[in-house]
């Protein structure tokens, strides 16, 4: 055993704690945990009702037995891997280490199931596992905790690092809530905003859902790239921790988890019900908090990004089951958002609520499924949506709408509009907004589609002018063309792509494509004054004045459809060859790669303007000349 580990369990004696293993009860045996950051060093120890053979306990590869075991405990040491070479689940760094589901093994002890651990390290050190808190010691040269685990073994997960913790409490219908952040001292300045964020957050999902069902929240700084839910706490990478979508979507999201996900747990056999509710009740419902316009976008979002998908890459919601690439995160997140959306459309606000609850209320504590989810549903709106559910879960692809004729004439009541929807592909059922705009304003109403072709008519009072099918994007519906205005995620995902330049040298041209590709070895350089040659995108990276001089070569100069004013400015445009070509620009240069950085996040905008301070303004251009819109003489 590494010498500084031995003097944190000599430390951690003060307290009531050894190295060897404490019984907090006659039923509740304590693991004993220990982190040196100075070597990566983890040390385990544990006693069971019955100490188990070592040679027919399988240890992961990274774990050995020790040479102080003895017939009452036992202990294991190993050594976590730099972050240079971390794997998926466990990693170290002065910054912060993490250990992911790495106690697994443990679930083959008898006696062990359900125990309490104690994690302990050297300060500036602190430690956090998953579970509730039941204790923790600050001390002048260590931290201590003991964290109670209510499943298996695998659901344990392990953190440290160099954290200042920050404490404040929310009130819900079931008492106080303890809220923390573990931020190191460059993020302390965030902590206050965070705690804040999940106060609301905690409060709102309580009062909408249902008790929130754990002792704490915790929002902990990784040194890695994730953004990962636990039960009580979110793991936030620290790269993002400063951005202003992170306190509001990203986190939102997040602490949702802990009713979808960790509350009501996922049958993954029968598919991930939880991004999706989640996704609708977190993110979409902030974007509808911002407006009609913030909402509206997000659908066509969701749906340009389901439309882009390959045949191969459409696969049924029912097979999803985690977000691995981006094709998988357009099914599971978006596509199962637009079947949320749908429903609450179709049986009302009021009783897809009820519905949420009454499924909080069955399933909390439990694995839940789709079919958990249905049964919620139809027996709150007493109806039965077998064919709602079988459709949308089991189908894959989206109904391709086409408007082949519409036409408005007088009648003994005013004016009948007639209008035919074709689908191209083997028919879906849904709900289909039409918006009729009359000299006195609009009529809304909605048709009901099932058949490859059929035919609607729809009175009015006043003398119609031009009706829309589903302007709004409501429906879950592939996008057809003229309404997909060019988007950065065309540039980002290209085969092959040019990049035109001439006043960014090259290690910053290196650190730009680095960070905007995740592989930069696609991107052949040429200088501004070079032709483009046929290729599937271009990139324009330099200050405005040469990325607007590089574009008139290519571009009618009055085309562009906004005047930005950013400290950073990114957009795409369609050439009349039909390739996207994505311009960046600011007179700060070395600032430029870390401003492109996020544009991974804005994949289905068509511009973003980055401030010096603050949220950056993004959005899409504008479609004058929707297929799905015809105007009446």
């Amino acid at each position: 055993m590494p010498g500084s580990l031995k003097r944190i369990a000599a430390s951690a004696a003060v307290f009531g704690a050894s190295l060897g293993v404490a019984w907090a009860d006659e039923a509740t045996p304590v693991v004993d945990i220990n982190y040196d950051p100075a070597t990566r060093g983890l040390t385990i120890a544990f006693e069971a009702r019955a100490l188990p053979d070592k040679a027919s306990l399988k240890l992961p590869d990274w774990l050995a037995w020790s040479d102080t075991n003895d017939n009452q405990s036992l202990h294991l040491v190993g050594t976590l891997p730099d972050l240079e070479d971390a794997t998926a689940t466990m990693g170290a760094s002065p910054r912060g280490a993490f250990l992911f589901g790495g106690l697994h093994w443990m679930s083959d002890i008898a006696g062990l199931s359900g125990t309490d651990i104690r994690v302990t390290t050297p300060a500036p050190f602190k430690a956090i596992a998953t579970g509730n808190r039941v204790s923790e010691t600050n001390g002048a040269d260590f931290y201590s905790g003991i964290f109670r685990q209510d499943q298996d073994w695998s659901s344990t997960d392990l953190f440290f690092g160099p954290y200042d913790i920050l404490k404040s409490q929310v009130e819900t219908s079931q008492g106080p809530v303890e809220l923390r952040t573990y931020f190191k001292e460059d993020e302390a300045k965030l902590s206050q905003d965070y705690l804040a964020a999940v106060r609301t957050y905690l409060a709102d999902y309580s009062e909408q859902i249902g008790p929130y069902p754990n002792d704490g929240f915790a929002v902990v700084s990784a040194p890695i790239p994730v953004g990962y839910a636990f039960d009580g706490l979110t793991y936030v990478s620290e790269q993002i921790l400063n951005h202003p979508y992170m306190l509001g979507r990203s986190l939102a999201h997040e602490v949702l988890h802990n009713w979808w996900g960790s509350g009501v747990r996922i049958n993954y056999g029968a598919g991930n019900w939880a991004e999706g509710i989640t996704t609708y009740q977190a993110d979409y419902a902030l974007a509808e908090a911002q407006g009609a316009d913030a909402a509206k976008a997000m659908r066509r979002t969701w749906l340009a990004s389901l439309t882009s998908l390959s045949k191969e890459q459409d696969q049924p919601l029912r097979t999803f089951r985690a977000a691995d690439h981006n094709s998988s995160q357009a099914v599971g997140y978006g596509k199962s958002a637009m079947v949320f959306h749908a429903l609450r459309n179709d049986l009302g606000e009021d009783v897809f609520n009820q519905s949420l609850r009454v499924f909080w209320k069955d399933q909390n504590g439990k694995r839940a499924s789709w079919g958990d989810l249905q049964s919620a549903f139809e027996a709150t709106s007493e109806r039965d949506l077998g064919a709602f559910f079988e459709q949308w879960l089991e189908r894959p692809g989206l109904p391709k709408i086409t408007l082949k004729h519409a036409s408005a004439e007088t009648s003994d009541n005013g004016y009948l509009v007639t209008i035919d929807l074709e689908q191209s592909n083997e028919p879906f059922s849904l709900r289909l907004p039409l918006v009729i705009e009359t000299v006195a304003g609009e009529v809304e109403t909605t048709v009901f589609l099932d058949g490859p072709t059929q035919t609607f008519s729809i009175t009015t009072s006043e003398r119609p002018t031009a009706v829309s099918v589903d302007p709004d994007f409501n429906a879950l519906r592939a996008l057809i063309d003229g309404e997909l205005p060019v988007a950065i995620r065309e540039v980002l995902g290209a085969k092959d792509v040019v990049l035109l330049t001439n006043d960014v040298s090259a290690d910053r041209q290196d650190a730009f494509l680095a960070n905007l590709f995740s592989n930069p070895d696609k991107v052949s350089r040429l200088g501004a004054d070079q032709s483009v040659p046929d290729t599937a995108a271009i990139v324009v990276i330099g200050t405005r004045d040469r990325v607007l001089a590089s574009r008139e070569g290519y571009f009618d100069s009055q085309s562009l459809k906004s005047n930005f004013e950013g400290d950073a400015d990114v957009w795409v445009e369609l050439d009349d060859q039909e390739r996207p070509w994505l311009f960046a620009t600011s007179e700060d240069l070395g600032a430029l790669p870390d401003r492109v950085a996020t544009l991974r996040y804005y994949g289905g905008r068509s511009y973003v303007s980055y401030p010096k301070e603050g949220r950056a303004t993004a959005g899409r251009w504008p479609v004058t000349d929707s297929p799905l819109r015809i105007e009446f003489d």
